[in-house]
């Protein structure tokens, strides 16, 4: 929906793809693998409201294993410190 209202619904470079994850409930071999299956660069927007810091902790292998565009929403001071500090 978001690609659609910002008007990139018709970019045929672009594939939106929806994925989430359980903070405690799923394995980070889940994560892992929903990213291996995508074409690369990956764009990653996270908007959890406050649980940021462990989305990235839990992410750093991917992350560093992928091409990935990270978009990140924080929602105060402290958190933008802690994800990019």
């Amino acid at each position: 929906e978001n690609m659609r209202l910002n008007g990139f619904d018709s970019d045929k470079r672009l594939t939106a793809v929806e994925g989430w994850f359980l903070p405690d409930g799923e394995p980070p071999e889940s994560v892992e693998r929903f990213f291996a299956e995508l074409p690369e660069p990956i764009m990653v927007k996270i908007d959890v409201d406050g649980g940021e810091g462990t989305i990235l902790q839990r992410m750093a292998d991917v992350l560093r294993k992928h091409d990935c565009l990270v978009l990140l929403e924080t929602h105060s001071r402290d958190l933008d410190d802690y994800c990019f500090g």
